[in-house]
């Protein structure tokens, strides 16, 4: 039957760079780490697999580094998204489980690196794609 779990989960996201348009020379390297509470429902499992559809919401920041400027600056700004998310289980031990995810999240609070008054260098879209493997510990 379906079961009702809430999840507590941490991540970051690899570094990424981003350059002026028609400048390659300037730009900046952006991360991101959030931590989230989910509720799940799952929809359907057995001893080896489940899929469980998810409504996460986030919370971290964006970390943005310049660089090719005169004076290059790292700043963070807050970062906060709600989301759905369909996750497929994969069973490795009674504790142990491996998730493949995919998730829509929109930003509540859309980041915007500038360089001076060049231009904007990144802000996310106002919705984000994202797939993932997550390590998942039952306690």
């Amino acid at each position: 039957g379906a079961r009702l779990q809430l999840r507590a989960l941490v991540g970051a996201l690899l570094p990424a760079r981003a350059t002026l348009p028609g400048d390659a020379t300037r730009g900046g390297d952006f991360a991101l780490v959030t931590a989230a509470l989910a509720g799940c429902l799952t929809l359907a499992e057995n001893s080896a697999i489940g899929v469980a559809a998810c409504v996460p919401v986030e919370v971290g920041a964006t970390r943005g580094a310049g660089f090719g400027v005169a004076m290059p600056e790292v700043t963070w700004q807050p970062w906060v998204a709600a989301g759905l998310e369909v996750e497929l289980l994969v069973r490795l031990h009674s504790r142990i489980a491996l998730g493949l995810t995919l998730a829509g999240l929109a930003p509540l609070v859309r980041p915007r690196f500038v360089i001076d008054a060049e231009g904007t260098v990144f802000e996310p879209s106002a919705i984000v794609g994202r797939a993932g493997i997550d390590l998942i510990l039952s306690f």
